[in-house]
């Protein structure tokens, strides 16, 4: 080991453990860091360094010479023929040439492995070129592989397309940031009436003709009760065509006027209890910043939130410790529903219903005989 008084210390050699080639760049640069510049003291150094395996090896090595009767540039010429032997070149060529980035690895990381790999070739003047295009070639990545194709090669050196490579891949990734907002389109078909979906289902002229005499007898049957019509859009208190299920039910609609407010276009409010909802012991505010919005979703969604705020669903306020990010669900008629994508913050933090929700057999097992249909006994 290196004295005390010397500035960083020598790593015990074992070639068993050691790389010899980068052991002995470390070596070279303890000399320099301390200004060891006479060769018997970096002998002396190197030897000391020695595990008793290594140091018998070299001494086997320095035949009919003892190691301490061997220069130090002697020695390192013996260990470099032993622990690094010069491989062939084409082997080394056919893996730098073959290499490709993988899924996993950086940008930086790329290109550092292609300079290693390129070390190994011996290309002389050419080093730069091949690096250079091996880093491009093995991109894999289409998008930054066809921004660093645009470039000139006769001024495009490695340096370059790194930070061409890194610019693209930034500019990808934001894009996919603001790609990735979740903006639902809702599926307007649960919403039909059953004579909708009747309507859909039928084809031909049979059917519309079917449809406008069932629609001209409504009429007549209006007529008789007093000219009101029962068509589908009827107004409260007419023979009005139901919105779910798509049937006439008569005069009734007097229920609308004794019910005024559950009817009434506007939100309704639940007055009899508060909600509480229970966190886990450990669980830690989150606050999840908003998600990038397209440009052609903002106003809308600006829109449906100053909304929510008149009519008293939101609260405004400046601080909160908790935050989730909104999803905007795109409706048929162009607005906008705004969600909390509560999965992401709160969700995970809360106590989990002790109750088991019953699977889907357990249901179907309970309702087996729930649409049993009488059977008729002959008289």
């Amino acid at each position: 080991m290196a004295a005390s008084t010397y500035n960083g210390y020598i790593r015990e050699f074992n070639p068993k453990e050691c790389n010899w080639t980068i052991y002995k760049e470390r070596l070279f640069q303890f000399f320099i860091v301390n200004n060891v510049d006479k060769q018997e003291i970096k002998r002396a150094l190197l030897l000391n360094a020695c595990n008793e395996e290594s140091y018998q090896l070299i001494s086997n090595l320095c035949v009919p010479n003892s190691p301490d009767a061997t220069d130090f540039k002697a020695l390192i010429e013996l260990c470099d023929k032993h622990f690094a032997p010069q491989k062939a070149l084409f082997p080394e060529r056919f893996k730098f040439y073959h290499a490709n980035r993988n899924v996993d690895e950086t940008i930086m990381d790329w290109a550092a492995r292609v300079k290693n790999l390129a070390s190994k070739c011996k290309f002389g003047s050419e080093l730069s070129v091949a690096m250079r295009d091996k880093f491009i070639v093995g991109m894999e990545d289409k998008a930054i592989l066809n921004r660093l194709f645009e470039e000139d090669v006769s001024t495009l050196t490695l340096d370059k397309a790194i930070d061409i490579a890194l610019s693209k891949e930034a500019v990808l990734k934001n894009y996919e940031a603001s790609a990735n907002t979740v903006i639902k389109q809702e599926p307007m078909e649960v919403y039909k009436t059953s004579q909708q979906w009747a309507t859909d289902k039928r084809k031909g002229s049979s059917s519309n003709q079917r449809a406008e005499a069932g629609s001209a007898g409504a009429s007549r049957a209006a007529s008789r009760r007093g000219g009101r019509s029962s068509g589908p859009q009827g107004k409260v208190g007419q023979d009005a065509q139901c919105a779910v299920c798509g049937k006439n039910h008569g005069q009734k609609m007097e229920i609308f006027r004794e019910c005024e407010k559950v009817f009434a276009n506007t939100l309704g409010k639940f007055t009899k209890g508060k909600i509480k909802l229970n966190l886990k012991e450990a669980a830690i505010p989150k606050f999840q910043k908003a998600r990038v919005l397209p440009f052609a979703m903002r106003e809308k969604v600006e829109k449906e939130i100053a909304r929510l705020v008149d009519i008293g669903v939101l609260v405004k306020v400046d601080y909160s410790e908790w935050g989730t990010p909104v999803v905007p669900i795109l409706k048929k008629d162009g607005s906008i529903r705004l969600c909390g994508d509560y999965k992401v913050t709160l969700n995970p933090s809360l106590q989990e219903e002790p109750y088991p929700i019953p699977r889907v057999e357990e249901l179907f097992a309970k309702l087996c005989n729930g649409f049993r249909r009488p059977t008729l006994k002959s008289s």
